[in-house]
This record gives structure tokens, C-alpha cells and sequence, in this order.
């Protein structure tokens, strides 16, 4: 096997073949691995251990033996003190070590043989009786009174001189010659080639040295640092562009750039690059506005509000604010140069400002108690039991009420009787808000009155005008809105009575007569028009309650006694 040493590359290579030429000098600084460690060195030396013995042939060849004998066959016995049994395994064989109580105490009476303490390994126990079980290749017997022990030898079979290393070769990577690839069963040599030489040194029994060298490296040549150069596509250029290897180079400075070197003996040598100065390059054009000029420095003047610093090599610049100054303002008679401008709170306007936006607001008093429904002229009717009636109202500040009061009309016939009569009034209200058609229920409430009459009871205090009182919880902003009205009546008189009353309501006659057919000039009349958007009774022929939506076209605004009367109502922020 030749070994190859490329001066420039890897300490040297093994490859197979016959041995090749070359001068024959020592190889030196060979790194060698063995287990976890390694060294460089100029020597191997292959050393007996572990049962291998090494050799060297005359021819080169180096040889290796391992021992056979790692046990003997025979086995002997012999008694100890104590009370541990010992097993010695040696190259004469198995040395049995039995305490003497076991081969003369009891030995007829056997029972009587317990608790002796018996260690093996790690464990110990106290045992009455002892069994020898077969086990890593020994095999136990018992002839009378007489133990054997028979020790395994076949692991290794009669061993013939081969070469220490399992398989040698060649690989395929870094340089080679001949053959590659890995051979066993075969011995091996080391031959030199390509200036590598292989020597050998033995003696008496060894160990034997192989010798590798490599031929003394010649003094380097000078030649350029870089290994390539050349100037890259990007930025400003000038002839050809790449990167060239294997050549020298040198540096040309043009553009008023100027390239200089200093040399010093024994190095290093320095290029110098130097650069005009700054101004030195010519005029700079600048435009401002509408003009333009070549200029070799440029001057930031104060103007217009802007004020110029420098500091360092930064340039700041700082505009006015207060331009805002002597505008004429005037309020009422009063005329002023003002630089800045207050609008204070007074006569219930309040002021505001967000961002850029100036608000006011007109402080509006809060109404309490007013006429829900004005009247123009009034008049005493009755209403149907469970009849919607609609009017439109206009608020025109701010109010917060509690109570409705309805004015109504009651009186009695009574008589010298026992018989009695039971009399139950009421009315409900309602307030609605507007979304383009529909009418919205935004609060309800109601009250019922109930009296019983007998005989000629007095009915003074209950008789004439009266006037019922609602609860309707309301807190609203100015806008439109409309009111519902319901009303009730019941009474209950005893069988055989005489006794009976009278129950109106006060309601408001309007402009227009109480029942009159309506329409468009030329056109019939239509139950549907309204005199006023929202202003009639809702179809509904009764109402136990106030509906959530009511839609306009929903509301009769002629052909009924009630349309144009709308209850007497007004609202209160007081308990009654």
C-alpha cells in the first residue's frame, strides 16, 4: 500500500498499489488517533496489551496474536474459614474455596443445616440450603459429596496470526491512485510515491517503527496577497468591470481623485488616496422659486418669518407664529386692533371651543307645568269607551313632568232609596315621538276613579267640574311630538234602583266644525286627510292598551265627532 503526501494539501494519503519512486527521507509531524486521543508524531509504535501480541516480519508485514488462554480447565478445592464459599478463576482452572463446616459439621444430619449466610454479588441471605445453577459458561455437577465445576473455553477458537486492523483501504475523496475501497483478510504494506518516503526500524522483539516523510517545502515564491481583484458594475465606473485572478494590479486615480504609495524596505508599502477639497469640484447649481444659479456656497437668509441657524454641520430653521396681530373686531358699537379674540358666557350663552370650532349654546329654562292641549274654544262631550284620539303638540323648550290633570263634567240623579250605584271614571294618556310615518310610544300612564251612591247620599263634593289626574313620567327637548287619549267609563247600579249620573269630558272644539267630510279641491272627500299630520282617532274600533307603532295612514282625520275635539289636558311636575 502506497502512501501519498501532498505538500499543499493534507498531511498524506494511503492508497493501494505497488510502491512508487521518490527519495527515501523520514515522514515527520504525522497526526495518529487512537480511542479519544491524538497526536502528531514521527514514530508509531504498536504495543502488546489486552491479550494481543504484535510482531514484524522481515518482508514489512506486521503481525498480531491474541491469546487463547483465558481460563484453564481444571478445578480444585480446598477449605477456608469463614462462612463464604470462593470461587477463583485462573489460567490453571476454578479454585473452589469451601468453609470447613460444610464438609464436617452435621454431616448426617443435614435438617439441622439452617440460616448460614450466603453472599453473592451484592446480595447476602440467610439460607438453610445452597443451589448451584448453571451460568455464564459454568456448568455445576455433584458426584456423592463431591461439587464440580466445569468453566467454558470454546469462546475463542484456535487463533491464526492476522493482521491487527479489521479492514484497510483507500478512500474515494481527497487525492488518490490505483484502487480504492476497503479490503480485509489480507496484510497490508505502506509504499511512498510522489516524493513520500517509507522507511522501517525494528528490533528484538519489538516494537517495530514505520517511518513516513515528505520532502523538505521549497522557500515560497512572491506573488500577489489577493487571490482575485476587479472593480463591480455598481456605482460610478470606468472601463471594463469583473473580477480577474492570477495577475498583479495596479491603482490609477482620475476625477481629480490622485493615488500615491510610500514604499519602506522589508514592507509594508501604503497606497495614498486623496480627494480635491470640498469647493475645489466646481459650481453647484441651485434653484430657488423661479431662479436658478451655479454657486460654489450657498447663504440661508432670514425672511418672511423663517430664521436660519447652524449648528455644526446642521442647519435649523425657526418659523414665526405670532402673525396673528391688530385685527379689527367689533361688537355692538365697540371697535378694537386685537391680537387675540375671548368669547365669554353671558345672557344664558354659553361658549365652546373644540379644536378649531367655536360652539354656543342658549341656556333654556326647564318648564314644570303647562297646557298640553290648548283650547281655542271648549265644549262637554263624551268620548267612546277604549277610542284612540291622536294630537299633534309642538314643545318649545325644555320639560320635565309627572301628572296629567283632564277636566270633566259629572252630576247625579239620586233617590229615597237603598238601592246603590257604583261609578268607575278614568283616562289613559300617552306622549309619541315621529320617524318619518310611524308614530313611537315613548311613555304611558292612567289613573281610575271609582265611587259608590246610595239613596240621597251628597254628591257636592264629586259633582260639576272635576278634574282627574294622571301619572305620565316625561323628560323631553324641544321638537314635535304627538299625545294619545283614551278614555273610560262603567257603572254598576243596583236591580230596582233609581239612582244615575251624567260624565263628560272637557274637550277643545277646534277651528273646524266636529264632523265634516274632508278632501282635495276638486277631489271626494277622503277619511284619510288630516288636518293637522297626526291629528284624528286610530282605526282600531278599541284599545285596552297604547300600541308601540301607530303608522299615520293608521289615523282617521275626518268623518268623526271626536276628530277635531281633543281632550282638555295639562301636564304638571307635582303629585295630585
Amino acid at each position: 500500500m502506497g502512501v501519498v503526501l501532498n505538500p499543499l494539501g493534507p498531511p498524506f494519503d494511503f492508497v493501494g498499489g505497488a510502491g512508487g519512486g521518490g527519495t527515501t527521507t523520514l515522514i515527520s509531524n504525522v497526526k495518529f488517533s487512537a480511542g479519544t486521543l491524538s497526536q502528531t508524531r514521527t514514530d508509531i509504535t504498536f504495543a502488546n496489551s489486552n491479550g494481543v501480541s504484535f510482531g514484524l516480519n522481515t518482508n514489512g508485514v506486521i503481525t498480531a496474536t491474541v491469546s487463547t488462554n483465558y481460563a484453564g480447565t481444571g478445578f480444585t478445592t480446598t477449605t477456608t474459614t469463614g462462612t463464604a464459599i470462593v470461587g477463583t478463576n485462573t489460567t490453571n482452572g476454578l479454585s473452589l474455596g469451601v468453609p470447613v463446616f460444610l464438609t464436617t459439621a452435621m454431616a448426617s444430619d443435614a435438617v439441622t443445616l439452617s440460616n448460614i449466610r450466603v453472599s453473592a454479588g451484592t446480595t447476602s441471605n440467610l439460607l438453610s440450603r445452597i443451589t448451584f445453577a448453571d451460568g455464564s459458561g459454568v456448568t455445576w455437577g455433584l458426584n456423592a459429596s463431591t461439587l464440580t465445576a466445569s468453566v467454558k473455553t470454546d469462546y475463542l477458537t484456535s487463533q491464526s496470526s492476522q493482521s491487527a486492523i479489521k479492514g484497510f483501504g483507500a478512500s474515494n475523496t481527497g487525492n488518490t491512485a490505483g484502487n480504492t475501497g476497503l479490503s480485509t483478510g489480507i496484510d497490508w504494506v505502506l509504499a511512498g510515491t510522489n516524493n513520500i518516503t517509507i522507511s522501517e526500524s525494528t528490533a528484538g522483539g519489538g516494537p517495530n517503527t514505520l517511518w513516513v516523510s515528505g520532502p523538505t517545502t521549497a522557500a515560497q515564491t512572491n506573488q500577489s496577497a489577493i487571490k482575485g481583484f476587479g472593480a463591480s458594475n455598481t456605482g460610478n465606473t470606468a472601463g471594463n468591470t469583473g473580477v480577474s485572478t492570477g495577475i498583479d494590479w495596479v491603482i490609477a486615480g482620475t476625477n481629480n481623485i490622485t493615488v500615491s504609495e510610500s514604499t519602506v524596505a522589508g514592507g509594508p508599502n501604503t497606497l495614498w488616496l486623496s480627494a480635491p477639497n470640498a469647493g475645489g469640484g466646481g459650481a453647484v447649481t441651485f434653484s430657488a422659486g423661479t431662479s436658478s444659479g451655479s454657486l460654489n456656497s450657498i447663504v440661508f437668509s432670514d425672511a418672511s418669518g423663517v430664521t436660519w441657524g447652524l449648528s455644526g454641520s446642521t442647519i435649523t430653521a425657526s418659523v414665526k407664529t405670532d402673525y396673528l396681530t391688530n385685527i379689527n373686531v367689533s361688537a355692538g358699537t365697540t371697535s378694537n386692533n386685537l391680537s387675540k379674540i375671548t368669547f365669554a358666557d353671558s345672557n344664558g350663552v354659553s361658549f365652546g371651543i373644540n379644536a378649531s370650532t367655536v360652539t354656543a349654546s342658549i341656556a333654556q329654562g326647564l318648564l314644570s307645568f303647562f297646557p298640553l292641549i290648548t283650547a281655542f274654544s271648549t265644549a262637554s262631550q263624551t268620548l267612546g269607551n277604549g277610542i284612540l284620539v291622536m294630537n299633534p303638540i309642538q314643545i318649545q323648550a325644555p320639560v320635565s313632568f309627572s301628572r296629567v290633570w283632564h277636566p270633566v263634567s259629572v252630576s247625579y240623579s239620586t233617590a229615597a232609596s237603598s238601592h246603590t250605584l257604583q261609578l268607575t271614571v278614568g283616562f289613559s294618556v300617552a306622549l309619541y315621538t315621529r320617524n318619518v310615518s310611524t308614530f313611537s310610544l315613548a311613555s304611558s300612564g292612567g289613573t281610575n276613579w271609582q265611587l259608590t251612591v246610595s239613596s240621597n247620599d251628597s254628591t257636592a263634593s264629586v259633582s260639576g267640574v272635576r278634574f282627574l289626574s294622571a301619572n305620565l313620567n316625561v323628560s323631553a327637548t324641544p321638537g314635535d311630538y304627538w299625545v294619545g287619549f283614551v278614555s273610560s267609563t262603567s257603572s254598576n247600579r243596583q236591580a230596582g234602583g233609581t239612582n244615575s249620573f251624567a260624565f263628560s269630558n272637557y274637550l277643545d272644539q277646534g277651528w273646524l266644525p266636529s264632523s265634516i267630510g274632508m278632501g282635495l279641491f276638486s277631489a271626494a272627500s277622503n277619511s284619510t286627510i288630516q288636518w293637522q299630520f297626526g291629528k284624528g282617532q286610530y282605526t282600531a274600533a278599541s284599545t285596552s292598551a297604547f300600541p308601540n307603532a301607530i303608522s299615520a295612514n293608521a289615523i282617521i282625520g275626518n268623518n268623526s265627532a271626536a276628530i277635531f275635539r281633543f281632550p282638555l289636558l295639562y301636564a304638571a311636575n307635582f303629585t295630585s
